[in-house]
């Protein structure tokens, strides 16, 4: 393209001049092309050497990246002027099918996380460009920053105590933990015109509003933000993923309540047990009310979850209205079956009568469900607002060794480039003299970095783990699986804010210097 776009040189015969420079343009595309392209330059060739009284035949291409045809046609006139605009043609139709074949393979070469890198990285340009067209720059941090500054106390407690690495990340991640727990749903409104003034008696409104958005003219109240519990623009493009996190977080702790309502299942003896499984097998009807004595089945815990989690997925939107009938069911249904293990098992403990115990009266256990389920109920509100700390405080270990692993990726390089790559040797102007290393970081660490929050969580035997571990209430084991999912898929949220946002929610950099 540069050479096509270059002047010629002077000349008295300049067409003359451009037929020879298209030919050995022509004849170094040839060298450099695939050879599934050779035919059609060759066509190109013989359109520019031919004489003016030879059949004339001409080069197209049916689409970018296919196969290039090459057929005779008398269309194109025998003149020396016509073959060299044609030629010029059919040279830049060549191009665009050699830049894509050059594209395709050099994305053969590249490794999946390399690909992933790049293609995450145009997704983040993207996004970026999106939210600063709708927002602006300053709209951005300054909501940024009144939204950190309205953490509760009480998520703050421990920020800054034990080495959390980042106390600024820190601050913003316990912040969006105590959104995700609110029990308004979590938005990210995009900003619209303000309305003309009334007429006469806002003067003073008009100014206040000039003041506040100088750059935009959109309309902000921070406290009907506060209210709505709306996010910061940075999260504009992550509300699917948070939306569905708080709807999960929302399920474990409706999960956790209704376990507090079921005891523990009693533990059979292995000959009672092996009797009952038995039993079972050779019993063709061995249900009473629809109780099974499989040890096999899903537990009280996964059938509540798999509920909510359908509610979840299918986004029923009259899901509130039939979900608490489901939900005392399924209490209900537990407790007949508790009952029914233990009046057909003679090693359990009998009451004071001597008879094995009853379930409750279904009545009391559905208005008991009724009451345990509103936001406003003690142990909904305990079990969440807990559920919410070791979050928080789970998110601020994974922030220390992440941390801490980087600071020993400083310490020691991971490969060496010596030897016949002499491109990553550069000049060192601090030393004084000599060279030293130049070692591609931009892909690097960006695939490094990619997901370095999910890996902690992932660590089997790490501190995550552990202070997971030590949640009470959600010590069920699908509960505490359900926990490390969410936390999974939250850290999959703030690693993707984290990288696109970098300097923009930094709260140690001046607001004027972001961006």
């Amino acid at each position: 393209m540069i050479t096509l776009s270059a002047p010629l040189s002077p000349t008295p015969a300049p067409l003359r001049s451009a037929r020879r420079h298209l030919t050995e343009l022509t004849a170094a595309l040839r060298m450099r092309c695939a050879p599934v392209r050779d035919a059609v330059l060759d066509t190109i060739l013989s359109n520019l050497t031919r004489s003016s009284h030879s059949p004339s035949h001409s080069a197209y291409s049916s689409e970018a990246g296919s196969d290039v045809e090459t057929t005779a046609s008398s269309s194109v006139p025998s003149s020396l002027p016509a073959r060299i605009v044609a030629a010029f043609k059919d040279l830049l139709h060549v191009m665009e099918i050699m830049s894509t074949d050059l594209s395709s393979a050099a994305l053969a070469t590249v490794s999946d996380d390399e690909l992933a890198a790049e293609i995450a990285g145009a997704a983040r340009e993207g996004e970026r460009r999106a939210t600063f067209a709708l927002y602006g720059l300053q709209e951005i941090t300054g909501r940024w920053r009144a939204w950190v500054d309205s953490t509760d106390p009480y998520m703050l407690a421990d920020v800054n105590s034990g080495g959390s690495g980042n106390g600024s990340d820190a601050r913003w991640m316990r912040r969006l933990v105590q959104a995700l727990g609110a029990d308004v749903a979590v938005s990210c409104p995009l900003p619209s015109p303000s309305p003309p003034p009334p007429s006469s008696s806002s003067e003073e409104r008009k100014g206040e509003e000039t003041t506040e958005r100088p750059q935009t003219g959109f309309n902000t109240n921070d406290s009907d933000a506060t209210a709505s519990n709306a996010l910061p623009p940075p999260f504009l493009f992550s509300m699917i993923g948070l939306l569905h996190f708080q709807n999960r977080l929302q399920a474990l702790v409706i999960a956790a309540v209704l376990r507090t309502l079921v005891p523990l299942r009693p533990r059979l003896s292995p000959s009672n047990n092996l009797r009952t499984q038995s039993s079972s097998r050779d019993q063709t009807t061995g249900n009473v009310d629809g109780i099974s004595a499989d040890p096999d089945e899903r537990t009280f815990v996964d059938r509540v979850l798999a509920l909510l989690m359908l509610e979840i997925d299918e986004n029923a939107p009259d899901a509130g209205s039939t979900k608490l009938i489901h939900l005392a069911d399924e209490v209900v249904r537990e407790h007949q079956r508790l009952a029914h293990q233990a009046n057909s098992s003679s090693s359990l403990p009998k009451s004071e009568n001597g008879t094995a115990p009853r379930a409750p009266d279904e009545k009391t256990l559905r208005r008991t469900v009724d009451a345990l389920l509103r936001p406003t109920s003690g142990v909904f509100i305990f079990l969440r607002r807990r559920l919410l700390r070791t979050l928080a405080e789970a998110l601020t270990v994974v922030l220390h060794s992440q941390s801490r692993s980087q600071a020993e990726q400083r310490r020691v390089p991971d490969t060496m480039h010596t030897g016949r790559e002499r491109k990553r040797l550069r000049a060192d102007p601090q030393a004084g003299s000599g060279l030293c290393l130049r070692i591609p970081t931009d892909t690097q660490s960006r695939t490094e970095r990619r997901g370095a929050l999910r890996r902690a969580v992932d660590a089997p035997e790490g501190l995550v783990q552990e202070t997971l571990n030590r949640l009470k209430g959600y010590e069920d084991p699908v509960l505490r699986q359900g926990v490390t999912e969410a936390l999974r898929a939250l850290t999959d949220v703030i690693d993707w804010v984290r990288e696109t946002w970098t300097k923009a929610i930094d709260l140690n950099i001046p607001a004027s210097s972001s961006g």
